[in-house]
C-alpha cells in the first residue's frame, strides 16, 4: 500500500513546506513501513507527474523485496475445478491411509495374520458391541484423515494457503461472543425443535442411549470423545467444509450456492437422514458467520460450542 501527500502548487507553500514537497509512505505485509520526503521542481503538473512516478517506483521496489511466501499469500486461490478436486483427492487419500493404519493396528492387537472374515469377527466382538469406542475410532479416522489430506494439499499445492481458506484475524471480538452464544444456545434449541419434528415423521436423528449406557463404564473413551468431538472434529470439519468447499463454491457459483452446497454436503456427511437435515441447518449458520466475520475462527468456535454442549448434555444425563 502507498500513501502520498504534499503541496503541488502553484500556491500554498511556506518556508517549512515549500511548493513541490511530497511525502510518501509505503507498507507491505511483514516489512517495515518506508517513508520518503522529496522536493520536486517545476509547475503543478510536473510535480504531480513526478510524485506518481515515484510512488509507483517505491511500490514496485517493496513488492520485489517481499519474501516469496508473502507474495504467494496475497494471491487468491484459483477459482476453478482443480481447487476442490485436488482438496478432496487429498482428503480421500488421507482417509484411506488412516483407515489402513487403523486396520493394521487392529490386526496387531488381535494377533492376526490375514483373513477378512477373521478381522470382521474380531471387530464385531471387540468394537461393534461398544458404540462409544466405535464412535471414537471413526472420529479419529475422520480427524486424522482430513488433517493429513488437507496438510498434504496445503504443503504441495502452491495455489492455496491458510489465509485463502479463512484463517484470518477476526476484526472484532463480538464475532466470538456471537459464535459462543449461537453454538451454545441458539443452534441447540433450533436443532432440538427440528429433531422433534423429524422424529414425528419417522426420521429420528441419533439414539444416544447406547452411548449413555457405555460412557459411565468407559471414562477414557468418554474423554477421548470430548476432545475429538468438541475440539479436533470441529476444526478439521470447518477447514474442509467452510474453508475449502464453501470458499470454492462461493467464488465459482456465488454466495447462495456456496452456503447451500457446503451445508448440504456437511449434512450428508453425518449419514442418517434425520441427522443430516438437522446438521445441514447448523452448516448454514456456520457458513453465515464465516461470511459475516471474514474469518474461519468464529465458525470453528461456534461448531465447537455446539458439539461441546451436546456432549455435556449427555454427561449431565449420566
Amino acid at each position: 500500500a502507498v500513501a502520498v501527500t504534499g503541496i503541488a502548487g502553484p500556491g500554498g507553500g511556506s518556508p517549512d513546506k515549500p511548493v513541490g514537497l511530497v511525502h510518501f509512505g509505503v507498507a507491505g505485509r511483514g516489512t517495515p513501513t518506508v517513508h520518503r520526503r522529496v522536493v520536486f521542481s517545476g509547475d503543478r503538473d510536473a510535480v504531480r507527474q513526478a510524485a506518481a512516478t515515484t510512488a509507483l517506483s517505491l511500490v514496485t521496489t517493496m513488492a520485489l523485496s517481499l519474501p516469496a511466501k508473502t507474495r504467494r499469500e496475497t494471491t487468491p486461490s484459483r477459482p476453478n475445478g482443480l481447487d476442490v478436486a485436488t482438496v478432496f483427492a487429498g482428503v480421500v487419500a488421507g482417509l484411506v491411509l488412516t483407515g489402513a493404519v487403523v486396520i493394521a493396528v487392529l490386526l496387531a492387537l488381535a494377533g492376526l495374520e490375514t483373513g477378512e472374515a477373521t478381522i470382521a469377527g474380531w471387530i464385531r466382538s471387540h468394537i461393534a458391541g461398544h458404540p462409544l469406542v466405535m464412535a471414537v475410532m471413526l472420529t479419529s479416522v475422520q480427524v486424522v484423515g482430513i488433517t493429513v489430506g488437507v496438510s498434504v494439499v496445503g504443503a504441495l499445492w502452491r495455489g492455496v494457503n491458510w489465509a485463502d481458506i479463512g484463517f484470518r484475524r477476526v476484526r472484532h471480538w463480538k464475532w466470538y461472543a456471537l459464535a459462543v452464544a449461537g453454538g451454545a444456545f441458539a443452534l441447540p434449541l433450533a436443532t432440538s425443535v427440528i429433531s422433534t419434528a423429524l422424529d414425528q415423521v419417522g426420521l429420528p436423528v441419533v439414539d444416544l442411549r447406547p452411548f449413555l449406557e457405555e460412557a459411565s463404564q468407559q471414562p477414557l473413551a468418554t474423554a477421548a470423545m470430548v476432545v475429538l468431538g468438541a475440539f479436533l472434529g470441529p476444526l478439521t470439519e470447518e477447514i474442509l467444509f467452510r474453508g475449502y468447499l464453501h470458499t470454492w463454491a462461493r467464488r465459482r457459483f456465488g454466495l447462495a450456492v456456496g452456503i447451500v452446497g457446503s451445508s448440504a454436503l456437511f449434512g450428508m456427511a453425518h449419514v442418517s437422514p434425520g441427522h443430516a437435515i438437522a446438521t445441514a441447518v447448523v452448516g448454514v449458520a456456520l457458513a453465515a458467520i464465516y461470511e459475516a466475520s471474514g474469518s474461519l475462527w468464529p465458525a470453528v468456535v461456534m461448531h465447537a460450542a455446539y458439539n461441546g454442549i451436546a456432549l455435556i448434555s449427555v454427561l449431565v444425563v449420566l
